[in-house]
């Protein structure tokens, strides 16, 4: 969509940029926004009727989406719930996308500053007009929506927050990179020695951020990766035998429509094929969030969360873990489940174990009731 808007061509920007918001309607969304906002910001070289053009372009692709979304996202709230609902997407089901705390670090900060800041400036002296002033426009809109996403943070906006992808914000320095290339692809090339040494300067910061992970190792060790993931694709997504061992004898042994209560374990839906009291794969994203937050924190043990997303992980498995027996009837009053699975093997609950493997271990819900029956009836 870049190439094709420094090119004065809007139908085809709006197409593509329709398309890859067809594909993500929020990231394409704000890409959207940011290219259309650099083409408006640069009259000099669009008219209105190819800006026009380009909303009529992108419309196709982008109405029928947006309205699907705001249908699934809406899904008929209870209207005091509506904030609340927002709190728990941003804090708790989506925190990798939308929360700066779960993923910007102290040390992140500078060179993400430093890209922001300079990206602009170095775009701009490109000599050829037109690609300097649409692109270092849209890097610039860019900037403006990631601090309005931070003032958003810092106000606890999270209705602001629950669209913006601050996930993308570690991957701005290869996005402005990419930028750059596409600027290189114009027939002209820099001849100025500023705008040659900006080129250069940003082709180095490129390879560099591509390369701090050692890439290179990465594509010589990726054809192995890939055959691990893809023999985990074809056991069901089983990691570890004993998982495997787990899932095929809960497939076997347990009725279809059994309710677990498991630890924090996002593949065994899938693997198990059978549900649990709380999902943890894909929490749902319309009013019934709230719902899936009671049942987290009734598996947390009726405790508040001090931590956000799967930061969670240690403390909710220890309290999961340590489930007593009130509890777990209690659970399985509310919610109908009828299997407990445990990476602790538990001695309370011995006399209602049906299956273990490794460190898992599946305990009957159901027996634990009658037996407390059997217990109050030879106590009285």
């Amino acid at each position: 969509a870049l190439f094709f808007a420094i090119r004065g061509q809007a139908a085809w920007a709006g197409l593509a940029v329709g398309l890859a918001t067809a594909f993500h309607i929020i990231v394409g969304g704000w890409a959207c926004l940011a290219l259309f906002a650099s083409m408006a910001l640069n009259r000099r070289f669009f008219t209105l009727r190819q800006l026009l053009t380009f909303l009529l372009a992108t419309g196709p692709f982008i109405l029928p989406v947006v309205l699907a979304m705001g249908l699934f996202h809406l899904g008929a709230p209870a209207g005091a719930d509506t904030a609340r609902m927002d709190k728990i997407y941003v804090l708790f089901a989506m925190p990798h996308c939308c929360d700066p705390a779960r993923f910007m670090s102290p040390t992140r900060w500078p060179p993400t500053i430093a890209v922001l800041t300079l990206t602009p400036l170095l775009i701009f002296f490109w000599p050829e007009r037109r690609a300097a002033r649409i692109l270092s426009g849209f890097i610039a809109v860019l900037v403006g929506l990631f601090c309005i996403g931070i003032g958003a943070w810092q106000r606890e906006m999270f209705w602001l927050l629950k669209l913006y992808p601050f996930q993308l914000a570690k991957s701005l320095p290869l996005l402005f990179f990419f930028v750059f290339c596409v600027a290189y692809l114009r027939p002209s090339r820099p001849q100025q020695r500023l705008a040659t040494i900006a080129w250069v300067l940003a082709l180095a910061i490129g390879v560099w951020q591509i390369d701090r992970k050692n890439m290179t190792a990465t594509l010589i060790e990726w054809p192995e990766q890939f055959i691990t993931e893809f023999q985990a694709f074809t056991s069901r997504g089983v990691r570890t035998r004993g998982n495997q061992k787990l899932y095929r004898w809960i497939r076997e042994n347990t009725p279809r429509d059994s309710v677990f209560i498991t630890p924090l374990i996002t593949e065994f839906w899938a693997s198990a094929e059978r549900a649990q009291v709380v999902s943890f794969g894909h929490p749902p994203l319309n009013h019934h969030i709230l719902d899936w937050e009671e049942r987290l924190i009734a598996l947390n043990r009726s405790q508040a969360f001090s931590k956000r997303g799967f930061r969670i992980r240690e403390s909710f498995e220890e309290n999961e873990n340590s489930l007593d027996v009130s509890q777990l009837l209690s659970i399985q009053e509310r919610y109908g489940a009828t299997h407990y699975l445990t990476t602790r093997q538990r001695k309370d609950l011995e006399p209602s174990l049906l299956f273990a493997a490794g460190s898992y271990h599946v305990y009957d819900v159901g027996s634990l009731k009658r037996r407390l029956s059997q217990h109050t009836e030879c106590g009285g």
